[in-house]
């Protein structure tokens, strides 16, 4: 029979993880303590897998990168995607159960995550009162209201005699803690901290004279030099025990505490593993250059060489620095798999004198105090003359740009928005058309030689959509899902009016969000973003009662390439076609305009050849007009079919398109 109760204690509730669906797809080992760590490597589309498991507990992402916003960690109900945010990221999980959910969607992959949970309380405490020994066995076993299991765990206890024999288990040290501060490989040097456990610090006597500090191999046995220290006479304080510069012992896995006194050393321990620290710069970063023409932001791809010792390196920290002081965080930039160089796309706003600065990331959080510094230029597009300014020039020109300004609103360049007013949403690497083998010079027939012109040919142009953008929490916008973006695509190439060009031929490039003020500063007086006006002989305009809806929305700006095709042979007549269609839907507001005149658009046409031109004008305005609502109507029966909330009579805004290929010279304009 069982003998006398000694206490009881309410279950935790506690659950190790498990795991369902593509479970095998994940690294997961179980480190011990509560601990277990879980791995993605470079993921693949349409993976989904849930971890179950119960609270409290911590969960720490060490690495992370994946595609914004589509292939997301739900961590205790916090959906976590994209890449640039600063490592590692906690999440707190309380009492109770909890999930961590991974999902991929069906496009688009990255470099994987990595993440840690520690499960707390994974242990049932039992407080004994001081009791008188009867037996040398205890026998622990569960029960639900009244009824207890037959079968229980059973333990050897033992009476603990301080003055007869080495402090037992319950003195031995509570944890050891030990840091290399040393960052060179395979020296090690530092302070370690032994934390006395509970029992000594309960009481006032001492029955730990010493701690003894060792290090030991995989098989527990001792290598390497030792230390012993005394005890503080406050029992509760730690027992410090500095470790000089010194050669990492051979085989050297574990730093070992253990209590002593008079009669020996205690059997109980604590233990650290013993990290050899070491940080390690990148060896050298390269930027290609900036790609982006918007005024004080910079797009373009970075290159970055692996330090030279990359042991326990997850990645690369990327901020806007002056010199070696850190200003905004840019991106993480996942380690290679290889220990090779990585490429990663960057975006960021910059300033005069700023630069970059990469440095190397750890798994604890900590990072390199020294990094390799990148000089950068914000290079960005004069559209009236297709050429590339420097920032230090800009305000002399904007100043000379203002006096030349025209009076006409038909004329005037639309102006770019503030680049914090902008927001990045999704980017795509353009595909240049494939060129085709052989060059001009070698090429026997006219049609090769053509080829080799066309190759890489392509019309760029943009898109203004008011309202298609979302809120989500901490302020980003929320980029349109996919289906939203093909239906962009589809009215796109519909618009085009080109048997030879599908929606496949046309590429959305990036998108981003545009504040309200942003939006209306770009249309620069388009009816997308103006109160319908009555102009009368005067010129006076005049409000009209009811304002437009979308006066105050924010707008997604879409760039796009449309490409020839696989036909060589027609894709300059190709190119040209889009070209000119484009251009007539970007015109298509332009009517609206002068039918609003009521003194007529030709009533100072007083030549007759001069009112023949303004005639065509006109004539070609309208056809824009049309063709531009019919755009507008088509993308917004679409938008609305793929499940976007756009308002009804949806006015879009076509930029002028630009053409990257040189114009054949045969071609005859007639006017």
């Amino acid at each position: 029979g069982r003998g006398s109760f000694l206490g009881s204690a309410p279950a935790i509730g506690f659950s190790e993880p498990t795991c369902d669906g593509s479970c095998g797809l994940l690294n997961q080992s179980k480190l011990g303590n509560g601990l277990f760590l879980y791995n993605r490597d470079a993921y693949d589309n349409d993976e989904e897998a849930v971890i179950a498991f119960s609270g409290p507990a911590r969960v720490t992402i060490t690495r992370f990168a994946t595609e914004k916003h589509y292939d997301a960690l739900v961590v205790g109900g916090q959906s976590i995607s994209g890449a640039n945010f600063k490592l590692p990221l906690t999440v707190e999980i309380p009492d109770g159960p909890a999930t961590i959910e991974w999902t991929s969607d069906s496009s688009e992959t990255d470099a994987g995550w990595t993440l840690e949970l520690q499960q707390s309380a994974t242990d049932v405490v039992i407080p004994v009162q001081s009791t008188k020994l009867l037996e040398h066995e205890v026998e622990v076993v569960t029960a639900y209201r009244k009824e207890e299991r037959l079968e229980g765990v059973s333990i050897e206890i033992s009476d603990y005699i301080h003055s007869e024999m080495p402090p037992s288990a319950a003195y031995a040290p509570q944890s050891v803690h030990f840091r290399d501060d040393n960052e060179s490989p395979g020296v090690i040097e530092g302070v370690a901290s032994i934390e006395p456990s509970e029992a000594t610090m309960s009481h006032k006597w001492g029955h730990v004279g010493f701690y003894r500090l060792y290090f030991a191999d995989s098989e527990d046995i001792e290598v390497g030099p030792n230390w012993t220290v005394a005890a503080p006479k406050n029992h509760s304080e730690a027992a410090l025990v500095s470790i000089p510069k010194m050669p990492l012992p051979a085989d050297a896995l574990w730093l070992v505490a253990r209590a002593g006194n008079k009669r020996g050393l205690g059997s109980g321990e604590a233990r650290v593993a013993l990290v050899d620290v070491v940080r390690s710069q990148p060896t050298a970063a390269n930027f290609s250059g900036d790609e982006d023409p918007v005024e004080g932001q910079i797009t373009g791809s970075l290159t970055i060489a692996p330090a030279e010792f990359p042991a326990g390196i997850l990645g690369y920290g990327v901020y806007v620095a002056n010199g070696t002081v850190k200003d905004n965080f840019v991106a993480m930039v996942a380690a290679a798999s290889d220990g090779g160089e990585v490429v990663h796309l960057v975006q960021f706003a910059v300033l005069p004198g700023q630069s970059l600065l990469v440095v190397s990331m750890y798994a604890n959080g900590e990072e390199t105090t020294e990094g390799v510094s990148v000089e950068v230029e914000d290079i960005f597009e004069d559209k009236a003359t297709n050429d590339f300014r420097r920032m230090q020039q800009e305000e002399q020109q904007q100043q000379q740009q203002q006096q030349q300004q025209p009076a006409e609103p038909w004329l005037r360049r639309p102006r770019q928005p503030a680049y914090n007013e902008v927001q990045l949403l999704w980017t795509a690497m353009p595909m240049l058309h494939a060129a085709t083998s052989g060059t001009a010079h070698s090429a026997t027939t006219a049609g090769t030689a053509h080829s080799a012109t066309t190759a890489g040919s392509r019309v760029l142009g943009s898109l203004t959509i008011p309202g298609l953008v979302g809120k989500q929490l901490g302020g980003e916008m929320a980029p349109p899902s996919a289906e939203q973006r093909a239906a962009i695509a589809a009215s796109l190439a519909e618009a085009l009016l080109l048997p030879s060009v599908g929606a496949k031929q046309v590429r959305l490039l990036r998108g981003l969000a545009l504040s309200g003020a942003a939006a209306r500063l770009r249309a620069d007086g388009h009816s997308m973003y103006r109160r319908d006006r009555r102009v009368s002989s005067a010129g006076a305009a005049q409000n009209a009662q009811e304002p437009d809806s979308q006066q105050d929305t924010p707008a997604l700006l879409v760039e796009f390439e449309v490409l020839p095709g696989d036909d060589a042979d027609k894709s300059q007549v190709i190119l040209d076609g889009v070209e000119s269609r484009l251009i007539l839907l970007s015109r298509g507001d332009l009517f609206a305009f002068f039918k609003k005149r009521k003194e007529g658009v030709c009533c100072c046409c007083l030549h007759f050849s001069i009112k023949r031109r303004c005639l065509l004008l006109l004539l070609m305005l309208s056809r824009g007009g049309a063709a531009t609502a019919r755009f507008d109507a088509s993308l917004e029966a679409r938008l609305l079919q793929a499940g976007a909330a756009v308002s009804k009579g949806l006015r879009t805004l076509l930029s002028e398109p630009q053409q990257l290929a040189p114009r054949r010279q045969d071609i005859q304009w007639l006017c």
